[in-house]
């Protein structure tokens, strides 16, 4: 009987580490061909970080992806999101508070139904007041470019609008893992999600769209439940891919196609609980190789449930954050410092409405 057992708990655990090596090998395996196919700065305003919670985690949130932003981060994490949450961000983009270079909105609703998470969002930059000056190239001399120049400040404006709609799907696979041990079984969780997007550029008088999809898978386990101990940690891994194939956008007027690249993204992360002060302790990291292969750290201690202290490094540069939990309305604010790859700091303050505990409140 043992032996059967046995043999069952390690066939489980061969079959589970085989899939999750042949996942990773086929992503890796099809990166370079795909990032080779990028055109630059095609819908790059998706690079910028969403959530407050996110950045201020250094963007390492890959395999924590546990809020209202979890579609961007890992559309797995959807699955993760246990209340119905309607979320929204503001952040200012290269330059101040007073004067942002550009704005950046996100705005999404999630909700479970039973193991499936569903979420719709909304992610907009916008870049108002951009001086339309005459085409400088139809003028060689230095003078005259510096006179048109001149003539045109204080005339006509344009903007840049970017959008970008994704309805996300995922489901939280539930499994036990016989190791064959007097009939113990570990339970593991392992999120499957995807997103479907919809991509929309206005410049000018012309305008680009187009569809893309991501995909991502996390696997969860709490080694509490290995070592019967409350004090051990929850241990995540994560991996997504986004703009599978590469995404193309097309312009109305020139017909010109660009193309945005397929990107991957691994995470860990694990969450330690501290339970002499009543608190948590998550520590992540990623490693993208959207931008340059970056690396990110983040750490945040959250106490009573309630009190949420972050900080991280995103691509070497400093972030800090903090949230506070209300029970049905959360508020996160994040700190991104200046650097030579960023342009100018950004704040960035994060909301998020939890519709179940908000009617549990209610009158009856």
């Amino acid at each position: 009987m043992m032996r059967t057992r046995t043999r069952r708990g390690l066939s489980g655990a061969l079959l589970t580490t085989l899939a999750l090596a042949a996942l990773t090998f086929a992503v890796l395996a099809s990166a370079p061909a795909a990032r080779a196919q990028g055109t630059p700065y095609a819908a790059s305003f998706l690079e910028i970080p969403i959530g407050g919670k996110a950045l201020g985690l250094g963007g390492a949130f890959t395999a924590v992806a546990d809020d209202g932003t979890a579609f961007y981060w890992n559309p797995a994490g959807v699955s993760l999101v246990r209340n119905k949450l309607l979320s929204a961000m503001y952040s200012s983009q290269y330059g101040s508070i007073g004067s942002p270079g550009a704005n950046f909105y996100f705005a999404g609703w999630t909700m479970p139904i039973g193991d499936i998470g569903v979420s719709a969002n909304w992610i907009r930059l916008a870049i108002n007041d951009i001086p339309l000056h005459a085409d400088l190239r139809e003028y060689t001399s230095l003078e005259q470019r510096y006179r048109l120049v001149k003539e045109s400040q204080g005339g006509e404006t344009f903007s840049d609008v970017e959008d970008a709609f994704l309805i996300s799907f995922a489901r939280n696979n539930k499994v036990e893992l016989d190791l064959g041990w007097s009939y113990f079984k570990l339970p593991i969780e392992i999120p499957v999600g995807v997103n479907i997007k919809l991509l929309r550029q206005s410049l000018y008088d012309t305008e680009a769209t187009g569809i893309g999809i991501d995909a991502g898978a996390i696997l969860r386990m709490n080694l509490k439940d290995f070592f019967f101990s409350e004090h051990w940690p929850e241990v995540t891994l994560a991996a997504t891919v986004k703009d599978i194939g590469g995404t193309r956008l097309t312009w109305s007027q020139s017909q010109r196609v660009e193309s945005v690249g397929a990107s991957e993204a691994f995470g860990a992360a694990l969450v330690q609980p501290l339970t002499a002060i009543d608190s948590r302790l998550t520590m992540s990291m990623d490693y993208s190789t959207r931008d340059a292969d970056a690396l990110s750290f983040g750490a945040e201690l959250k106490y009573k449930r309630q009190f949420s202290f972050r900080a991280g490094l995103n691509d070497a540069t400093v972030t800090l954050g903090a949230g506070v939990d209300f029970n049905f309305f959360d508020v996160d604010y994040a700190y991104l410092a200046s650097s030579d790859t960023q342009l100018g700091q950004v704040h960035r303050l994060g909301l998020a409405f939890n519709f179940d505990k908000l009617l549990e409140k209610s009158p009856k």
